[in-house]
């Protein structure tokens, strides 16, 4: 097996020295390494970037932001891009470093090499002088060429390794944020629902006060036209009444001046006309004839006119819309909140109306129940009405906070309760006030259509009220309807806003999943490429500063010919261990390696289709490590039997 390789022969031959093993303790550490386990890490991270690639065709990768210390890239699919281009860039630039290093050594340590031609040199007095110095200078810049290159595979995968490290980290920061916004989102999109849900009740509750605040102003707009019917034809035959007592007045007053002309004739005052006597004659006929002139109303039993006792028909009317409104479900808040100058008439009408009634003589000195029962319910609704007057004053132009619930209650339930009061006692007024009333139609009777005409006109202008107010309730309840739709759909497209958000930040989440995957895999196997790589650095650059050092003082010193073919001997052994390093490594960069990566460039122009590149790599992978198994421990096996080390890993003599 030994004698199949040229290089491996010479090992063999230059490590036995006077039938002893000799000391290569320098490559204890790389020698002992497991060859196979380190090189099977180059298809396992090209794998690992498979799977970057994978994750970055995610089309969602290219909006998650990263902050890597190591790379000029904001985003996920940037940096496991770039991350990719710099295992790519280490490998390429590993076979290029490592093709200079074998050529390096072998020249360095070949027979008829450079380490060779110094020894003849040295033995030739003439070319000691003149060409062995030439040889040590070029030496010399060999041994800095396989320096400097492993050096270079060394800060390669190093950077690599930083890179790969530092979007691990910042993956897992994000991973971390993310989880903890997407716990945010569902809370919030969890406030939202309810929202969403509470506006949906209460739009469906505004729906119906808008109908029913519709039906409201429909009956208040039929009534206005049927007290507007009502009204008219009274208004045309109270003037038809007019004109008919007007001729009667007429004639009454034709009447009583052919009896006065009669009156003097008879009694013989024509010069001075007789006028007190004849009034008192007059007044004498007025009161033996009551229907002779006109009709006086009797007085209420309890005395004033019924007015005096009452509210007219406006105030009453204005007073029951008020409380009417205030009956509603939340119209005593709406009347509150919303106060508008349509509502604060209305109060004002009421108050004055009131304050009126309560300054009548009659209804203020009373005794009689019945009048001291409604004048106890005016005065009520006047104190309470007063109350909501201020607190809605108070909130509109002081921002006064809104009175308490139980407070509004007491007035909506305190205000009806006047009403119902005022209404039953009135109603007994109203009711002993006509079996006491006389009625008389005779000259009276244009005056009262007159007044019944009055009264229509009143009903119809308040009803025309009442229409403008059930118009103003029916505007409002359309406003908060949709105002309410408004925010319902606002609530809605939130909540369509944060469930989208909370599938991103899932899928966000599940991306950072499998790039941490691939990057913890990605890190364990460019460290164990990266110490390889290391190690063989230094192995490469003790022989410059020692054993190199050692074999050029020796000649420069002109030492003994035999210290001198010693120092050569163990330079040689070094160099030729490392060709066989160097040259292990281009046989599986060649044939496992580059194909991989040839393979990688593919996949990541494939759309993405994560089966089949996973399917891809896969074969790639298991084929590249078998074939890196048979490559790596053959080897290793062959080198360490020519350096007489037990397989085992134990040294024959000196180790």
């Amino acid at each position: 097996m030994v004698a199949s390789r040229p290089n491996l022969e010479l090992i063999s031959q230059l490590t036995i020295r006077d039938g002893k093993v000799m000391d290569t303790t320098a490559l204890q550490a790389i020698l002992f390494d497991d060859w196979s386990e380190i090189l099977r890490a180059a298809p396992l991270a090209l794998s690992c970037l498979g799977e970057c690639y994978v994750a970055a065709s995610v089309p969602k990768s290219a909006l998650i932001e990263l902050e890597v210390p190591s790379s000029p890239y904001k985003h996920v699919r940037s940096n496991l891009v770039h991350c990719a281009d710099l295992g790519r860039d280490a490998f390429q630039e590993a076979q290029s470093q490592m093709n200079k290093v074998q050529l390096a050594t072998r020249f360095i340590c070949q027979p008829q090499g450079l380490i060779e031609k110094i020894l003849k040199g040295v033995e030739n007095e003439r070319l000691a002088t003149t060409l062995v110095p030439k040889l040590l200078k070029q030496l010399e810049q060999m041994a800095k060429r396989c320096e400097d290159g492993t050096e270079v595979m060394d800060k390669k995968f190093k950077a690599w390794l930083e890179n790969s490290q530092d979007i691990l980290k910042a993956c897992l920061n994000s991973k971390d944020n993310t989880t903890n916004a997407l716990d945010e989102n569902k809370s919030n999109l969890y406030d939202a629902i309810a929202t969403k849900n509470s506006l949906v009740t209460e739009t469906k509750k505004l729906e119906k006060a808008e109908s029913k605040a519709q039906a409201d102003l429909d009956k208040a707009t039929a009534e206005m036209w049927k007290a507007y019917k009502s009204a008219k034809p009274s208004i045309k035959n109270s003037l038809v009444d007019l004109g008919e007592g007007t001729i009667r007045l007429t004639k009454h007053a034709i009447n009583k001046t052919l009896d006065i002309a009669e009156e003097v004739a008879k009694n013989g005052f024509y010069q001075d006309f007789g006028i007190p006597r004849l009034v008192t004659r007059e007044q004498q006929q007025q009161q033996a004839s009551p229907a002779s002139g006109p009709h006086q109303p009797q007085n209420f039993q309890v005395g004033g006119d019924i007015a005096s006792f009452v509210l007219n028909t406006e105030v009453e009317n204005q007073f029951s819309v008020l409380c009417g409104i205030v009956a509603q479900d939340g119209g005593m808040e709406d009347l509150l909140v919303n106060y508008r100058p349509a509502q604060s008439q209305l109060i004002e009408g009421v108050l004055r109306g009131l304050e009126v009634q309560l300054s009548q003589v009659p209804l203020a000195q009373s005794a009689d129940s019945e009048v001291v029962a409604v004048r106890e319910a005016l005065a009520s609704a006047v104190s309470i009405t007063k109350e909501i007057q201020l607190a809605a004053e108070g909130m509109k132009k002081e921002n006064k906070p809104k009175p308490e619930p139980q407070v509004s209650a007491g007035w909506k339930q305190n205000l009806g309760a006047a009403l119902q009061n005022y209404g039953s006692h009135a109603s007994q007024i109203r009711t002993r006030r006509q079996q006491s009333a006389v009625s008389s139609m005779g000259a009276q009777s244009g005056g009262e259509g007159i007044s019944i005409a009055k009264q229509r006109m009143q009903r119809v202008e308040v009803s025309t009220r009442i229409k403008d107010m059930m118009q103003e309730s029916y505007r409002l309840a359309q406003e908060k309807r949709e105002k309410a739709k408004l925010d319902l759909l606002k609530a809605e497209l939130r909540a369509k806003r944060l469930n989208d958000e909370n599938l991103t930040l899932g899928e966000i989440i599940a991306i950072l999943k499998d790039c941490l995957a691939a990057l913890a895999d990605l890190k364990k196997q460019i460290q164990k490429l990266s110490s390889f790589f290391t190690e063989l650095h230094n192995v490469v650059k003790s022989l410059s500063e020692d054993k190199m050092a050692v074999f050029i003082m020796e000649v420069e010193a002109e030492s003994p010919l035999e210290d001198i073919k010693y120092a050569s001997h163990v330079l040689r052994i070094n160099y030729a261990v490392t060709f066989e390093l160097a040259s292990m490594y281009v046989d599986v960069s060649k044939s496992q390696i580059m194909p991989g990566l040839d393979l990688l460039g593919t996949l990541s122009l494939m759309e993405h289709k994560s089966a089949g590149q996973k399917t891809l790599m896969g074969n790639y992978v298991q084929k590249a490590l078998v074939d890196i198994n048979g490559i790596a421990d053959k080897r290793r096996n062959e080198l360490r039997q020519a350096l007489r080390i037990d397989i085992r890993g134990e040294a024959e003599e000196v180790f």
